[in-house]
């Protein structure tokens, strides 16, 4: 390959691999040492919570919110769940209904709402073995300001060529030859869907975390290439949740 053909070809891919979307992750997992596993049976699933901090905005930076968040990550999370085997997973409800059944216990519909809220805390332990919290920060999308700018590139372009030799024979045919311009970039907008997801296990008996699981997702796509994923901070999310739930420390039975 010559020089000229090479120099097209690498410029070529530099511009296929810039209007590809970039993604990033980082996750992390920690679980107690300590802790026995194998004697959690019945797991109380808290409702997932949605929060919303986006990083600074500047320059003409802003987040979107992804909307109807709340009742899509309830659903996914819910979808999620139904492949935990063999846990039991129950929520407040169930919590509450135990608690009513207790004859040594005050009705719980007769008390002020903190001190309900503290004796079902207080009860936990004698019905559910785990605490299961999802919380979802920053699902949407993030618009990232770029200004303007302007830079000089060459390109190869094909001309027409006729020559004579010294014996007035001539010859006509096409080459390739370098042209320098300048190429103006318009400002623009970089979006970058975006989730956080932290999910952890506590035991409602001394009030500690026993497992974590933190995932941080963003994908960039540049708005004015037509290379925008329209799968969007869901795809972020989904994944997320794709990877942390078959981390659950499960502990299946001896088959």
């Amino acid at each position: 390959m010559n020089l000229s053909l090479f120099r097209v070809f690498a410029a070529a891919l530099i511009a296929v691999f810039t209007l590809l979307p970039a993604a990033t992750a980082g996750a992390a997992e920690w679980k107690s040492p300590s802790y026995n596993f194998a004697q959690a049976k019945i797991i109380l699933f808290q409702e997932p919570e949605v929060s919303f901090n986006p990083p600074d905005q500047s320059n003409n930076d802003y987040f979107k919110q992804y909307p109807y968040a709340r009742e899509k990550v309830a659903a996914l999370v819910g979808k999620n769940l139904e492949g935990v085997f063999p846990w039991r997973i129950v929520n407040r409800a169930y919590v509450e209904t135990q608690v009513r059944g207790d004859p040594a216990l005050p009705l719980i519909e007769e008390l002020p709402d903190g001190e309900m809220s503290a004796l079902l805390t207080r009860e936990l332990p004698k019905h559910v073995d785990l605490v299961l919290s999802v919380k979802v920060r920053n699902l949407g999308w993030y618009y990232e300001f770029h200004e303007a700018y302007d830079t000089t590139e060459t390109r190869m372009e094909k001309v027409r060529f006729s020559v004579k030799d010294a014996n007035g024979k001539k010859t006509t045919g096409w080459t390739e030859v370098p042209i320098t311009e300048v190429v103006h970039h318009p400002a623009r907008h970089e979006i970058y869907d975006c989730a956080a997801v932290t999910m952890t296990l506590t035991d409602p008996r001394s009030g500690q975390v026993v497992w974590s699981y933190d995932d941080e997702r963003s994908r960039g796509s540049f708005s004015w290439s037509g290379a925008y994923d329209k799968s969007g901070p869901e795809s972020m999310l989904n994944r997320i949740l794709d990877a942390a739930f078959p981390k659950l420390p499960i502990i299946r039975p001896a088959k």
